[in-house]
């Protein structure tokens, strides 16, 4: 029936990726569509290779949405989970990009890991036998009561402020 065929060519036109309101709507609209044909009516479909490539990027986005809506900061691999799919959302097709509805979760998670590494790092960088030893002890625990309390448990070195609190006798 060519009214059939005409109807999936017409459903996979109106693929747009940059439609960020419709397109996975309308990729498994016309997927389901083209799913239906015979054999036959599938040869006709001219084009065919706009809506295997929307369904390629529709995985993806699935994927990466998904993997973002996983991510837990409870993970002993958070901050990899974090880099590994701001790397995958920067593969994207810029046009995809806005279709990742959960994507503000990934940049908090980004700016959680940032603020943390640099009370790890403050931590770091005492040393106890210098003079600002204590200073940099205070400055250090003011830097990481500032943090949320989702941050804090990511401090993967507060056992040792900690130490030079007593140490201190703070």
């Amino acid at each position: 029936n060519l009214g059939n065929v005409i109807k999936v060519v017409e459903l996979i036109a109106l693929i747009k990726p940059s439609d960020t309101k419709y397109y996975i709507g309308n990729t498994r609209a016309a997927d389901i569509a083209f799913n239906r044909l015979s054999p036959e009516e599938k040869q006709k479909v001219t084009n065919y290779n706009t809506l295997e490539e929307a369904l390629l990027n529709v995985a993806a986005l699935d994927q990466i949405t998904k993997k973002i809506g996983e991510l837990s900061s409870l993970s002993n691999t958070y901050f990899d989970d974090v880099a590994n799919l701001q790397a995958e959302y920067k593969k994207l097709p810029s046009a995809l990009k806005n279709q990742v509805t959960n994507y503000t979760i990934l940049t908090n998670a980004e700016k959680d890991i940032k603020a943390v590494q640099s009370v790890i790092k403050l931590i770091g960088t005492i040393d106890a036998s210098v003079r600002t030893f204590e200073s940099k002890v205070i400055a250090a625990r003011k830097a990481y009561d500032k943090l949320t309390e989702v941050q804090r448990p990511l401090v993967s070195n507060i056992r040792l402020l900690e130490q030079y609190e007593r140490t201190l006798g703070l």
